[in-house]
């Protein structure tokens, strides 16, 4: 299965356009078709690939599935489908960036921009990693679709506040008093009575890869 980049700049160069052709037809600039082939654009929202699609005459599923957010062995439909048809099919989740605690609530009601679920994924919402405290599990950048749970077991990673900090650690309880393990050793354990688990790490999006959902 081609990823995004290699699948778009195919079709393009089949269609015999440049980007800056095709950047006309999808009502875009030539730097964000240029982004895309590059792999420097490390997210989609559903219009902009809506009108991609219909550019370079293929279905909004196709470059989904070339994304990531869709299984690879999903069968998709032989022609272009509306986005509305695909949200009925597909849920939408929201995706944040930097948040405090405070504000976390906020960011998921108002988010920056909502995704597809990945196929088998049971998540309320997804925080951007900031940061390499938790590498080699994710990096700088990466997405992790949380589900939202205030209790959690030894070994899960998880979303947790910290006063009016938010951070993705590594879960531990030991004798009544939760530990937020780092992955990077070159980071220090994390405890206090101030924890407050918000969720658990369902999977995530590696941007380092290609743009794949792992399981977590």
């Amino acid at each position: 299965m081609e990823c995004l980049k290699d699948l778009v700049k195919r079709l393009r160069e089949e269609k015999g356009l440049s980007q800056r052709q095709l950047a006309l037809l999808a009502e875009t600039n030539n730097t964000d078709i240029s982004n895309v082939e590059t792999g420097k654009t490390k997210y989609f929202r559903h219009d902009f690939l809506r009108k991609l699609a219909k550019a370079l005459n293929v279905s909004t599923l196709m470059l989904l599935q070339a994304a990531g957010y869709i299984a690879s062995d999903e069968e998709l439909p032989p022609d272009a489908i509306l986005l509305e048809e695909l949200e009925k099919k597909y849920h939408a989740i929201p995706v944040i960036g930097r948040v405090s605690a405070g504000q976390l609530q906020e960011a998921i009601e108002h988010p920056e921009f909502v995704v597809p679920m990945p196929p088998r994924m049971n998540a309320d919402f997804v925080l951007t990693v900031y940061g390499d405290s938790m590498e080699p599990f994710y990096y700088d950048g990466d997405w992790v679709y949380v589900k939202k749970q205030p209790v959690a077991e030894n070994g899960e990673h998880v979303v947790a506040r910290i006063d009016d900090k938010v951070t993705i650690k590594i879960y531990q309880l030991l004798d009544h008093t939760i530990i937020l393990r780092p992955a990077n050793p070159a980071y220090n354990i994390i405890s206090s009575p101030n924890i407050r688990v918000i969720g658990i790490v369902q999977g995530h999006t590696s941007w380092r890869k290609r743009g794949g959902t792992d399981n977590a």
